[in-house]
């Protein structure tokens, strides 16, 4: 009968032994979802600041859409960052600032981007439709302000630790109730492909013998 009991008794003690054991393995391999995503999409491993032991991934991109979505193509900004929050990738993040970006200066402060774009309907002098690459250097001290608080102002102490850049996009009209001409609504598609794909550095920069922006 002893020998019956111990025979019975050890199968028991290997099962208490197998969840620790496949616990302790779980753990060890677990790692954050967005660090397995910034792997298979770019082939190169994210980096962990000292100290928070949060996982942040180069490239981080803070997306800010402005404008006024009844002016027609004023809102071709909003309408370019619905588009890329709606693709919800990991490395993005959006905010729909509307007429009042002042207001969404703590996403910086809390996400700590490497870059910072500003969509937003630039009357530039072109064509409507044509996009262009901005920085704040070029709108300093022009017409071009953030729908109040000139660019340069609210985000120039920023400049030294992230990348800021504008997509302007030529407007047809600003008519109230008009909606997104055809034009500035395929140009918005094209900016978020371009977003979406990096490679926004590849839309033509803007000249300063165009007329100022705004």
């Amino acid at each position: 009968m002893a020998a019956v009991m111990t025979s019975r008794a050890r199968p028991r003690t290997r099962l208490r032994k197998v969840p620790a054991i496949i616990l302790i393995e779980w753990r060890t391999i677990l790692v954050p979802l967005e660090v397995i995503w910034y792997t298979l999409l770019k082939g190169s491993r994210p980096i962990c600041p000292a100290g928070n032991g949060r996982w942040k991934m180069p490239g981080r991109t803070l997306i800010w859409g402005i404008g006024n979505e009844i002016m027609g193509d004023d809102a071709a900004g909003l309408f370019c960052a619905e588009l890329l929050r709606q693709r919800n990738i990991p490395w993005i993040h959006v905010c729909l600032c509307g007429t009042l970006p002042e207001n969404y200066i703590c996403t910086i402060e809390r996400i700590h981007p490497e870059t910072l774009l500003l969509l937003d309907a630039s009357d530039m002098g072109l064509p409507p439709g044509e996009t262009r690459l901005l920085s704040l250097s070029d709108i300093g001290g022009t017409a071009f302000s953030t729908h109040g608080i000139p660019a340069d102002v609210l985000l120039s102490p920023y400049e030294a630790s992230v990348r800021i850049r504008i997509i302007g996009i030529q407007p047809l009209r600003n008519t109230p109730g008009a909606g997104i001409s055809p034009q500035v609504r395929s140009a918005a598609e094209r900016a978020a492909d371009a977003v979406c794909r990096r490679s926004w550095g590849n839309i033509p920069a803007f000249q300063r013998q165009n007329r100022s922006p705004r």
